[in-house]
């Protein structure tokens, strides 16, 4: 993603000091790779979308058995903020499209955290009825509208259902104990992958010059931003 040339156009914003936020994990997250993360949103109808749609042979269609349950978690921000917490990830517009749409955030667990037991969570279950989950799915045009077509979504797929990881990659996880410590080096890692059947090697990703380009065109044609769009987060817009 580094080699990505929205994120290096991005990444030379600078605005009294603060520059544009890469969200590597965050992005990962939302292009279902595993993570420690959980997605969150701050649009409750995005919320409820995902509450009363489930996603079947990879598409997303509506619940329509009204003897099941669903749920909907919310966060008290005012807690959240007051605890401190650094666990909490305001991603929202990335130079990929899908985390915008979604209007993302995402919340952090380790490992044996329960979300249940958060103090600045709540949680309200809700029978189903399917006019709700018709309506929710007809709002966001089956999910369409959520998961906008991007060239990397290919790519994605790709490296998800991929044995072979990167080298690199997996070294900078080691060293920075993002893997947990239960091998003495990083030779004892890889030879536990290899069991299970992972290569690791020096994969070189990198987007092809004609990748980047529709990238770029794509951008210019449709561009996300305007400024009516920008203002301060955690504030209220007028009603």
């Amino acid at each position: 993603m580094a080699g990505h040339p929205i994120i290096r156009h991005l990444s030379n914003w600078c605005i009294d000091g603060y520059c544009f936020k890469v969200d590597m994990e965050g992005l990962a997250a939302h292009y279902e790779f595993a993570t420690a993360m959980i997605d969150l949103s701050r649009s409750k109808d995005v919320a409820m979308f995902f509450a009363f749609c489930e996603k079947i042979d990879g598409r997303y269609q509506p619940i329509v058995d009204e003897s099941r349950e669903v749920v909907i978690y919310t966060i008290n921000l005012k807690a959240l903020l007051d605890s401190r917490s650094s666990d909490f990830n305001a991603i929202g517009f990335q130079a990929l499209p899908r985390p915008d749409a979604q209007k993302a955030y995402a919340l952090w667990l380790g490992h044996g955290q329960n979300l249940n037991k958060c103090h600045f969570i709540s949680k309200k279950m809700f029978k189903v009825q399917r006019k709700e989950s018709e309506k929710y799915f007809d709002m966001f045009e089956g999910g369409a509208t959520l998961f906008p077509n991007d060239i990397v979504d290919a790519m994605a797929l790709e490296l998800r259902q991929s044995m072979e990881i990167d080298k690199e990659v997996l070294e900078a996880c080691f060293e920075r104990h993002l893997i947990p410590t239960a091998w003495d080096n990083f030779d004892e890692l890889t030879k536990f992958l290899k069991k299970y059947g992972y290569l690791v090697r020096e994969k070189q990703l990198e987007f092809s010059d004609g990748t980047r380009r529709k990238i770029i065109e794509n951008w210019n044609s449709h561009s996300p931003l305007s400024s009516d769009r920008v203002n301060c987060r955690f504030v209220a817009e007028s009603v």
